[in-house]
């Protein structure tokens, strides 16, 4: 006999304790609006969920071609068991480790079930069954009790992380960046992305005091390109809850930013409309420094001496980053010549490529410079001269 009804009535913290107790076989589907979503459980334990069979298969699919973890021919293969979850995800662990596979079905069963506690709308239907399918080698059956209170504190937390957090629609960047050239990939080739703790970047947030947890740098590898907050949920191999958590903390580190709509209609310029915005801001940037000084040469009241602090701060920082722009093209030269980065930036200007000058930001400091074989990082420490969010980076 199935069992069915309202949520408005009866709701999920009390259907999922009355399948437990009565130990129950089934599925229970729960559809809210266009959304079923689909629970299965083995004598009253969860063995599987899912959110439609389509949004499973879209965000695996983000999740392993964008992490590397599989070649377009190997998702192909896959996808022709797509319809079957024992065949789905046992496929699955022939072409990656069994871990990972078994990682990427936790997060999937986890998430659909902590997503399905904030429902308060819908119609409910338990469908008994003698035989469940579902992945048994690569899942233990859950506790509904265990999932219940783990669920009820990530859904009363991950609230207040959506108040804080951008619009699923922004896009979100590293504040900061490599120079040098990515490696090219072939066309349906795996390309893990660089470990993000193996980078510059990670050497000059360290170097800032700034710490980067286990989660933080999945989620700062996964931004190798910025990405919408909507499409690193699917790309990043951890459940949506800790993504979250992760972005709101490298967010208040300013490890990540939030993009511009400028700088998005930038991003998505071709080169030579990018090259003439160029001289365009220098022309700005060289009438702001012309106006600046005329007031500085004149009387100010308060009022007048804190704009001018505001323009010649904008300034130096507009500066720094265009002189950044034009060191990294030094150093490419210098690559060039030698077949090899230098190991410091006075190499430069012993073999006569830079003048000292060009070698020091605005407020008087060198440029800092960090190094490997194949990569190297530009910045400096901007006007408070200590590593802090005002730091300006070279960013292609």
């Amino acid at each position: 006999m199935s069992l069915q009804g309202d949520l408005k009535d009866f709701s999920i913290t009390n259907i999922l304790p009355m399948i437990k107790t009565e130990n129950k076989t089934g599925v229970l589907e729960v559809l809210r609006e266009e959304k079923t979503v689909r629970v299965s459980f083995l004598n009253g334990q969860v063995v599987y969920a899912h959110a439609g069979e389509e949004e499973l298969v879209k965000r695996l699919k983000e999740t392993m071609l964008d992490g590397g973890m599989i070649t377009l021919d190997g998702w192909r293969h896959l996808e022709v068991h797509s319809g079957s979850p024992d065949a789905l995800w046992s496929t699955l662990a022939k072409i990656v480790p069994p871990e990972t596979a078994g990682r990427l079905l936790r997060r999937q069963v986890t998430d659909t079930l902590f997503d399905l506690l904030r429902f308060k709308k819908g119609k409910y239907t338990f469908i008994p069954a003698k035989t469940i399918d579902y992945p048994a080698t690569l899942i233990n059956p859950m506790d509904v009790d265990f999932l219940l209170m783990e669920g009820c504190r990530i859904a009363d937390e991950f609230s207040l992380l959506e108040q804080k957090l951008p619009k699923p629609s922004a896009f979100l960047r590293k504040s900061i960046s490599e120079a040098g050239e990515k490696p090219s990939v072939k066309p349906g080739e795996a390309h893990p992305p660089k470990d993000f703790a193996e980078s510059l970047e990670f050497v000059v947030l360290r170097e800032a005091g700034i710490e980067i947890n286990e989660h933080e740098n999945k989620v700062l590898t996964a931004l190798e390109t910025p990405h919408s907050l909507h499409d690193l949920m699917n790309r990043v191999d951890l459940s949506n809850f800790d993504t979250y958590a992760a972005v709101l903390s490298l967010l208040k580190k300013h490890a990540i930013v939030e993009m511009s709509r400028k700088e998005l209609a930038t991003a998505q310029k071709p080169q030579s409309e990018k090259l003439l915005a160029g001289y365009y801001f220098l022309a700005v940037i060289a009438a702001i420094a012309a106006f600046a000084a005329y007031h500085r040469i004149t009387y100010m009241h308060p009022a007048q001496m804190e704009g001018w602090k505001a323009y010649s701060s904008a300034v130096n920082s507009a500066r720094a980053g265009y002189e950044l722009g034009e060191l990294l093209e030094q150093l490419r030269n210098y690559q060039n010549l030698t077949g090899k980065a230098p190991h410091t930036l006075d190499e430069l200007k012993k073999n006569g490529i830079v003048s000292g000058r060009c070698l020091q930001d605005p407020w008087g400091m060198k440029y800092r410079y960090l190094h490997t074989n194949d990569s190297f990082a530009l910045f400096s420490t901007g006007e408070d001269r200590k590593p802090s969010p005002d730091d300006i980076h070279l960013t292609p």
